[in-house]
C-alpha cells in the first residue's frame, strides 16, 4: 500500500531498502506521478560513458547510470516505455530507464542507414494491441518518398510501406509521428504539412493544417508542442553549457482530464556558441516503473 503511493523516485530508494520490501512493491507503478496534469520529466543521455541526467517536473536533479541507454537513440516515447534504436548492430528494443524492463523486437537493418527516422507506439508494449510503427525519409536522395515499417506483436519481420508523393518533397524535417483513431500523423517542423497513414484502408492522405478557424474544416485531435524545451529554458535548467547541442525525441501526453493529448514535438537543439565540442540526446519521460516476468517477449 505504501510502495503503490510513492514517485519514482521514492520507489526506487523504497525498493533498495532490503529483499522484503521490494518484494512488497513488485507490482508498485509510480503512477501517481504520471496522473493528469502532470508534465512528464526529461532524460539526457549521450553524454560520458552511460551517465543520464533526469530532471523532474518540479526542477531536481538526478545522476543516473543507464547502461542500455550507451550508443542508442529514442525515437519514440510513450506512457514510461521508451522504443530505442542502436545503430552499430540494428537493434530495436521497448525499454523503461526506471526499472531497466526490456522487450527485443526484430532487427530492421536498412534503418540506421536513413537519418531522418521517428516511431509511434499506440499503448504499452505489453498491451496485446500493441504495435509499432517506424517512419523514414531521406531527404537528400528520396525527398519525395516515405517508407513506414510496421511490427505487430508476435510478427518475426517487419512490414514496408512506401508513399511517394510531391506533397512529401513539401516535408521539413519529420519532427512528430502519432497514431490517433487507426491512423498515423506525420508532421514536419514547420507543422503546415500533415500526412496520414490509416490502417483500416491502407491509404495515404495529405493535409494542410491551418492556423486560423475555417468553416466545417476537421480539428485535430491533438495539441501540438514544437518548442516545448526551449520555452521552458531547459539548457539553462540542466547546465548545459553553450558549446553543447541536443538532439531530442518528443512524445505524447494527457490534458486536464480531458481526452485530449499534446503532442511534444522532437527537436534539435544547436549549441549557442557557434562550435560544437559536444553532442548529447535527450527524451521526454513520463517516469514509470515496470516490472516484467522473466519469459516477456513480444
Amino acid at each position: 500500500m505504501i510502495a503503490g503511493r510513492l514517485g519514482i523516485i521514492d520507489l526506487i530508494s523504497f525498493r533498495s531498502v532490503c529483499k522484503d520490501w521490494k518484494s512488497a512493491s513488485a507490482t508498485a507503478s509510480a503512477e501517481i506521478e504520471s496522473s493528469p496534469l502532470r508534465e512528464p520529466w526529461f532524460l539526457l543521455y549521450g553524454g560520458e560513458a552511460s551517465q543520464c541526467l533526469l530532471l523532474s517536473r518540479t526542477g531536481n536533479k538526478y545522476t543516473i547510470n543507464i547502461p542500455e541507454m550507451n550508443g542508442a537513440t529514442c525515437i519514440a516515447s510513450k506512457k514510461g516505455w521508451l522504443l530505442l534504436l542502436r545503430e552499430e548492430d540494428y537493434s530495436i528494443y521497448f525499454f523503461c530507464p526506471f526499472s531497466r524492463a526490456k522487450i527485443d523486437l526484430p532487427k530492421l537493418q536498412n534503418l540506421a542507414s536513413v537519418p531522418n527516422h521517428l516511431a509511434a507506439f499506440p499503448s504499452a508494449p505489453t498491451s496485446q494491441d500493441c504495435f509499432v510503427s517506424i517512419v523514414c525519409r531521406d531527404e537528400t536522395s528520396s525527398p519525395e518518398m516515405i517508407q513506414l515499417y510496421v511490427l505487430l506483436r508476435g510478427d518475426k519481420e517487419w512490414t514496408k510501406h512506401t508513399y511517394s508523393h510531391t506533397s512529401v518533397g513539401e516535408l521539413d524535417k519529420i519532427k512528430c509521428v502519432a497514431y490517433y483513431d487507426d491512423e498515423l500523423h506525420i508532421m514536419d517542423a514547420r507543422t503546415q504539412i500533415l500526412i496520414t497513414y490509416s490502417f483500416k484502408t491502407s491509404m495515404w492522405k495529405k493535409h494542410t493544417i491551418l492556423h486560423y478557424p475555417v468553416p466545417h474544416a476537421p480539428f485535430l485531435k491533438f495539441c501540438m508542442a514544437s518548442s516545448y524545451f526551449q520555452e521552458r529554458d531547459l539548457r539553462e535548467k540542466l547546465d548545459l553549457e553553450g558549446d553543447v547541442s541536443v538532439t531530442i525525441c518528443g512524445s505524447a501526453f494527457k490534458i486536464g482530464t480531458k481526452n485530449l493529448d499534446r503532442v511534444i514535438f522532437s527537436e534539435s537543439i544547436d549549441a549557442t556558441g557557434g562550435s560544437v565540442t559536444r553532442r548529447v540526446k535527450g527524451v521526454w519521460i513520463h517516469p514509470r516503473f515496470f516490472i516484467l516476468p522473466p519469459n516477456q517477449s513480444w
